[in-house]
C-alpha cells in the first residue's frame, strides 16, 4: 500500500529547533497527554521464582501482576548489564548517523509504498492520520532464515552481533518465565512454551523520541496494546514516559537500570481467558 506521509522524520523535525509542533502531530484536546497517577509497581526476581521449588514471595508479585497490571518488571534476569548497556549504546549510534546512513535502511520502497521491517515511522494511511512523535528502526529477527538482512544497519559495525546475542538471552528469560507463569496457574510447565508454533515470529523494534517542543500535545506512541504473547522491553532510564492502563488510570512505569519490563500482550491474555480463572 501506499505511504501518505511528510518528507521529513520526526529527527529531522526536532533538529529544525521550531517551537511548535506540525499539526498532523496534535493530538485532540481530549485525548492529549495529562499527569499519570503513581502507584506501588510489581517488581519480580526473575532468578528466585525460577529456582525448583519455586519462592512464595515472588510467586506472589508474579500473581498480583498477572491479575492487576499485565506490565511488571524482572530483577534477576540473567542478561549482564554490560549487554544491556551494548544494546542501549549501539541503538543511540545508530539513530545518530545522519540521515543518509539510516535511509539505506528505509521501511518504504521506492520512497512510497510501505513495509514494516526497515527505519523510518509507522505506516502513514492519510493526511487526517495523528501521528506519533517517534522514528522507529523494525527488524524482524525469527524465524532466522526469513531475515530481511537488507535493513538490518551494517553501522554502527557491532550491532547485528549484540543484537543476536542480546536475542539469546531474551530467549532464556521466556523460557524461565513461562514455565513458572504455569506453575502458579496449576498448569504444566511446559503448557505456555507449547502454545508457540515451531517457527515462532519474533520482532525487535527500537523506538527514538527525540526532544519535543510540546510535549503536552502529542503522544511518543499513541495507546496500544501488543498483538504478541510476551513483549520483553528496555526502556532507556533517561527517557522514560511509558505508562500503562490499569482500571481506567493511567499509571507511570518507573524506569531501574538493568532491568526488563515483561508485557503480557493480547494472545497471553487470551490464553489466561481460556486456560485459568485469576
Amino acid at each position: 500500500m501506499e505511504d501518505v506521509r511528510s518528507t521529513l522524520l520526526v529527527q529531522e523535525l526536532a533538529g529544525m529547533r521550531s517551537k511548535s509542533v506540525p499539526r498532523q502531530y496534535i493530538v485532540q484536546q481530549e485525548d492529549q497527554p495529562t499527569i499519570a497517577a503513581t502507584a506501588s509497581f510489581p517488581i519480580v526476581d526473575l532468578g528466585r521464582l525460577s529456582q525448583p521449588d519455586g519462592d512464595a514471595n515472588e510467586a506472589v508479585k508474579l500473581r498480583q501482576a498477572m491479575e492487576s497490571w499485565g506490565l511488571f518488571m524482572v530483577t534477576n534476569h540473567g542478561i549482564e548489564d554490560a549487554l544491556m548497556d551494548n544494546v542501549m549504546n549501539v541503538s543511540r549510534e545508530f539513530f545518530q548517523q545522519h540521515l543518509g546512513e539510516k535511509q539505506k535502511y528505509t521501511n518504504l520502497i521506492d520512497g512510497k509504498h510501505f513495509q514494516l521491517e526497515g527505519y523510518g515511522n509507522d505506516q502513514v494511511k492519510s493526511d487526517t492520520q495523528i501521528l506519533d512523535w517517534l522514528d522507529r528502526l523494525y527488524l524482524k529477527v525469527d524465524p532466522a532464515d526469513e531475515r530481511n538482512l537488507s535493513v538490518w544497519p551494517k553501522h554502527p559495525e557491532s550491532f547485528r552481533d549484540v543484537l543476536d546475542e542480546f536475542l539469546i538471552k531474551c530467549d532464556g528469560v521466556k523460557n524461565s518465565l513461562l514455565p513458572s507463569m504455569a506453575k502458579l496457574l496449576k498448569l504444566n510447565e511446559d503448557y505456555f512454551v507449547r502454545q508457540f508454533s515451531d517457527r515462532p515470529t519474533t520482532i525487535a523494534r527500537f523506538n527514538y523520541y527525540p526532544q519535543c517542543p510540546r510535549p503536552d500535545l502529542v503522544y511518543g506512541m499513541k495507546p496500544h496494546s501488543d498483538a504478541t504473547i510476551l513483549t520483553i522491553l528496555m526502556v532507556d532510564n533517561d527517557v522514560g514516559g511509558l505508562q500503562v492502563l490499569k482500571d481506567g488510570v493511567w499509571y507511570d512505569v518507573p524506569t531501574k537500570p538493568h532491568t526488563l519490563l515483561i508485557n503480557l500482550g493480547d494472545h497471553m491474555e487470551l490464553l489466561l481467558k481460556l486456560t485459568v480463572s485469576l
